[in-house]
C-alpha cells in the first residue's frame, strides 16, 4: 500500500468512527431526562422529545375531532370537544378515564357525581349506584326510593304556606316544586301510612300553577324521588 493509499484508509476510519460516535451519542441522548445541546432541536426516537434546558422533554399529544368512524378507522382516538371518545369501527364511544363516567339526574344534566360502581343492586338498573361528589369526595348509593319512577301527574299539590311554599301534602302524584311560579318540575308522590287531616294555604294544579286557596283535607305527606320521578342517568 502507498503512503497516499494509506493516508486516505486512516481518513475514512477517523471518519466512520466519528460518525459512529455522533449516532452512538444521539441515541443515547434521545431519553427523557437526558442531557441534550442545544436547546430547541427535536428528536424522533423514544417518542417525540424536544431539547428544552439542555434536556429531553417528552412533547404533549394533541388528538384532533376525526368526525368519521368506519372500519378504516376502528382504533383511533379523538377529542370531541368535551371527551376523549374511541372508534369501535362502527361509532365513537367515550372513554373511560378522566373525567370518567358521571351520574346525572333524570333531566341528564343536574350532575350528582363521579360514577364508582354499584353495590346491592335492585329491581331498576338505578338502585344501588355508587357516585362520589366532586368537591367533598363523599360517597353515596341510590336508592330504591331515590329512583321511584312516577307516572303522571293526577292531584293537587297541597301547601301549608301560602304562594306554595313550606310543607308539602298530596294524595296522588303532584308537582311538589315549591314558589308561586308556573312550575312542572319536582314531581312527588304521597308516602303511604302518614295520612292525616290538614290545613292548607296554597295549592298547585295539575298544569303547574299556584293558588292562594286555603283548605282543609286529609293528605299524606309527599316525597320527591331523587332522581326526579326517572331513573338516574350515567353517560
Amino acid at each position: 500500500m502507498n503512503a497516499r493509499m494509506a493516508k486516505m484508509s486512516v481518513a475514512a476510519a477517523l471518519f466512520l468512527g466519528v460518525t459512529l460516535a455522533a449516532s452512538g451519542a444521539h441515541a443515547q441522548w434521545a431519553v427523557v431526562g437526558a442531557a441534550c445541546s442545544p436547546d430547541g432541536i427535536m428528536a424522533n426516537s423514544n417518542g417525540f422529545l424536544t431539547c428544552t434546558g439542555g434536556v429531553w422533554v417528552a412533547n404533549p399529544i394533541r388528538a384532533g375531532n376525526l368526525s368519521t368512524c368506519n372500519s378504516g378507522n376502528a382504533g383511533y382516538i379523538r377529542w370531541s370537544g368535551s371527551a376523549f371518545e374511541g372508534c369501535n369501527g362502527t361509532s365513537w364511544i367515550q372513554l373511560a378515564g378522566g373525567s370518567g363516567l358521571k351520574v346525572y339526574k333524570a333531566d341528564g344534566v343536574t350532575e350528582l357525581g363521579n360514577l364508582v360502581g354499584t353495590a346491592a343492586p335492585g329491581s331498576n338498573p338505578c338502585e344501588g349506584l355508587v357516585y362520589a361528589e366532586d368537591d367533598s369526595g363523599d360517597l353515596h348509593m341510590l336508592s330504591a326510593q331515590d329512583c321511584t319512577v312516577l307516572g303522571n301527574v293526577n292531584t293537587y299539590a297541597l301547601f301549608s304556606g301560602s304562594n306554595c311554599t313550606g310543607a308539602v301534602y298530596g294524595n296522588g302524584t303532584v308537582w311538589g316544586c315549591t314558589g308561586a311560579a308556573v312550575c312542572q318540575t319536582d314531581k312527588s308522590s304521597y308516602q303511604a301510612g302518614t295520612g292525616a287531616t290538614r290545613s292548607y294555604a296554597s295549592r298547585r294544579d295539575l298544569s303547574g300553577v299556584c293558588e292562594n286557596i286555603t283548605g282543609s283535607t286529609g293528605t299524606y305527606t309527599t316525597y320527591t324521588p331523587f332522581c326526579q320521578g326517572q331513573y338516574c342517568r350515567v353517560k
